[in-house]
């Protein structure tokens, strides 16, 4: 019906069904350039009879504009209108914080063996330690003493039979024990299972 009341309309409604299937059951990009190509007509024609067919409600067009547009498919938010979860957000900032720690721990580490390392970030202890990562080779050349291997071990079984203790305090204290000797006796007793590294980085006796 109103094809035949708007006969310059039609052939320009026959190009967009043809061209551009279901474009007037959903939103369709179409090509203004291909379209008049289509219809042998002059883009600035086909532009002026878009609009027409706009004007009368038979399609909604929004012409091509010079810069990119985007079209908001729902009403804008107002910022009341945003709920963020304080607790959750401030939950997923301390597992960051802790990420961030636990790599820049890795990194700065040059006594541990690195795969016990990885292994301890995911709560497996029992891994003993790989002898070929830079930290491993470098124990190798430490050489130590049996009496001071004795000494530091004993030192290291005076405290633990009382109570579990961290690691990092152990390094911090150990008198005048040199960090490199004194985790290289570490990682050996923990080989003989003498010695025990928890999940939480602390030194036991096994039970």
């Amino acid at each position: 019906e109103f094809e035949r009341q708007h006969p310059s309309l039609e052939a320009l409604i026959k190009g967009l069904l043809r061209s551009y299937e279901g474009v007037f059951d959903f939103p369709a990009t179409i090509h203004e350039n291909q379209l008049s190509k289509l219809l042998n007509k002059k883009r600035t024609d086909t532009d002026t009879e878009l609009k027409e067919l706009h004007q009368y409600g038979i399609v909604e067009y929004s012409g091509q504009k010079e810069k990119p547009q985007l079209t908001l498919l729902q009403n804008r938010m107002y910022a009341d209108s945003f709920v963020i979860n304080l607790e959750n957000y401030l939950e997923r900032k301390k597992n960051f914080d802790k990420r961030v720690k636990a790599i820049t721990e890795y990194i700065n580490n040059t006594l541990y063996c690195r795969s016990g390392l990885i292994a301890c970030y995911f709560n497996d202890s029992n891994v003993k330690p790989c002898g070929i990562c830079d930290n491993c080779i470098n124990k190798k050349d430490l050489q130590i003493s049996k009496q001071e291997f004795e000494e530091i071990s004993n030192y290291i079984f005076d405290i633990v039979k009382v109570n579990e203790y961290p690691i990092k305090e152990f390094l911090n204290i150990g008198r005048n024990i040199k960090k490199e000797k004194l985790w290289k006796v570490i990682d050996y007793l923990q080989a003989e299972q003498k010695l025990i590294v928890t999940k939480e980085g602390k030194l036991t006796l096994p039970q």
